[in-house]
C-alpha cells in the first residue's frame, strides 16, 4: 500500500513541478536567458515566485513526524492535487517557444528531477545507501 502512495504521491508532485518549470522556463526566456535580468524579475515579483500554496504539501510532514507515512503521503497527494486544481489560467502574450536552448535546458531539468524521484522512491521502499548512510 505505501509503494502505491509512494507512486501516486510522485506522480502529482511530478506534475505540479512540470508546471511550475514551464511557468520559470518562460518567465527566463521572456527575460532573454540573462540571469541578471531574471533575478531582478524575481526580486520585483516574489508574490508571483513564491507563492503561499507552493508551501502548503509541507503541512504533510506533521503526519510523517507522528509515524504515519500513509496519512503523510495521502495529505501530501490532495495538497499538490489542490495546488493544481486552483492553478490559475493565465493567458500570456507571448507563447514559450521550444527552441533548441529550451529543450536542452528542460531535458536537464527532467533527468534530475527523475533522478530526485527514483531516489526517493528506492528510499520509501526501504532501499539502503552505504554510501551516504541512508
Amino acid at each position: 500500500m505505501t509503494s502505491l502512495l509512494i507512486i501516486l504521491f510522485l506522480s502529482i508532485w511530478g506534475f505540479y513541478t512540470a508546471i511550475r518549470i514551464k511557468k520559470s522556463t518562460h518567465m527566463l526566456q521572456l527575460n532573454s536567458y540573462r540571469n541578471e535580468r531574471i533575478w531582478k524579475w524575481m526580486n520585483e515579483h516574489k508574490d508571483l515566485v513564491y507563492q503561499r500554496k507552493d508551501f502548503w504539501p509541507l503541512l504533510a510532514i506533521i503526519p510523517l513526524i507522528f509515524g504515519a507515512e500513509n496519512t503523510a503521503l495521502l495529505l501530501g497527494t490532495a495538497l499538490y492535487g489542490l495546488n493544481i486544481y486552483f492553478q490559475p489560467k493565465v493567458t500570456e502574450k507571448k507563447k514559450l517557444v521550444f527552441t533548441p536552448r529550451v529543450k536542452r535546458l528542460l531535458a536537464t531539468i527532467g533527468i534530475l528531477y527523475l533522478i530526485v524521484a527514483v531516489v526517493a522512491a528506492l528510499i520509501g521502499a526501504g532501499a539502503r545507501f552505504p554510501f551516504f548512510g541512508l
